[in-house]
């Protein structure tokens, strides 16, 4: 073995390429970056308000009586959680972000319930049905 270290306490440091492995094989990109949506966001990003002429409108809803967590009912707590929901240009809720969390299992089950929702899409003022984010107070109340 050739050393770079000379002497009686110098040790031993192979010269040249050590690496045990071939190298790695340079990965090609999958085509250029895609082309930004007419409305100024990026393909599946929600649509800026300035650009929606029609907001969502809920088509279905699941309401916190049907998902009121057992433990929370039987200890008679109530709660509302704060969410960010993204409507798709389909009118599902493809995601939801928790903003306010009230505990005791209601976050999750409002996350749940959430996502069953169903919605008219946003619509540009040409019609178009875009992604768009918007706010949702969901409450717990056992006198529902």
């Amino acid at each position: 073995m050739d050393s770079v270290v000379s002497g009686e306490s110098g040790m031993a440091v192979p010269v040249g390429n050590t690496l045990m492995t071939k190298p790695a094989a340079v990965r090609k990109t999958a085509g250029p970056p895609q082309p930004y949506a007419g409305n100024g966001t990026l393909p599946g990003a929600p649509a800026a308000e300035v650009s929606v002429a029609t907001l969502p409108r809920v088509l279905f809803q699941v309401d916190g009586a049907e998902i009121y967590p057992p433990d929370a009912r039987a200890l008679g707590i109530e709660g509302r959680v704060k969410a960010s929901i993204t409507v798709s240009d389909k009118g599902d809720v493809s995601a939801v972000r928790i903003l306010e969390r009230a505990g005791h299992g209601f976050d999750e089950a409002a996350a749940q319930a959430l996502r069953r929702f169903r919605f008219a899409p946003a619509r540009t003022s040409d019609g178009r049905a875009v992604p768009y984010r918007l706010t949702w107070d969901f409450r717990f109340s056992i006198g529902e």
